[in-house]
């Protein structure tokens, strides 16, 4: 072997290598998102289904698992400052604000709940 087929072979391995882990990488984000638009979208129907008395609960039962998500996820995002914000203002409603005014509140989650699927 010459020292050109040696080198032709490294870098293809390399090439090949480089690509593989960019296409696993991408895969395995998509895959992440998908699974926390799924997360979301439970949370929603949850939220809306929820009788006023409920509201809350349910609230407090979905934003702890949000900021899992939020570990999992940040970094697959370009901007990752505004999919913070959408999680922190989401994640910052306080549970006696929501029992006080239940009704708005389930709306007002709602919407923040439509505004981050519609992010990721």
């Amino acid at each position: 072997m010459n020292q050109d087929t040696i080198i032709g072979f490294f870098s293809g391995g390399l090439i090949v290598s480089v690509v593989t882990h960019f296409l696993s990488t991408s895969r395995d984000a998509r895959n992440r998102r998908e699974d926390f638009r799924g997360f979301l979208g439970r949370w929603l129907g949850a939220t809306r289904q929820a009788t006023l008395h409920d509201v809350p609960k349910t609230y407090m039962a979905h934003v702890e698992h949000l900021w899992g998500y939020y570990g999992k996820l940040h970094k697959d995002f370009f901007h990752k400052r505004r999919f913070k914000g959408l999680c922190d203002d989401i994640g910052s409603l306080k549970s006696e604000d929501i029992q006080r005014d239940a009704g708005n509140y389930r709306e007002i989650i709602a919407r923040k709940i439509e505004a981050l699927i519609d992010f990721v």
